[in-house]
């Protein structure tokens, strides 16, 4: 059973916040927001990919031995149990 009730309440984090938009038994939508120069802390999903979509600015992405630089509209999938972190 998938949990509907979304209270609409953004999480603030040292980084900025997040906010869960949409979720269901497939599929969780969360928007972040990063603040300029902040960087999320290196860490991996051990049960889910993840798909990273920019819409406004650019990140640096980094991982264990490399990093890339997005910026929008880009879009960039990582795959369950990889060390990343956000950096805007």
């Amino acid at each position: 059973m998938i949990d509907t009730s979304l209270d609409n309440s953004i999480v603030n984090k040292p980084w900025g916040y997040e906010y869960l938009y949409y979720q269901n038994e497939y599929v969780g939508v969360w928007l972040l927001h990063l603040k300029q120069d902040e960087s999320t802390s290196m860490h991996c999903h051990t049960k889910k990919n993840t798909g990273l979509i920019l819409l406004h600015g650019s990140v640096e992405v980094s991982f264990f031995t490399s990093s890339q630089i997005l910026t929008s509209p880009h879009k960039l999938m990582i795959r369950r149990g990889l060390f990343h972190s956000t950096r805007a």
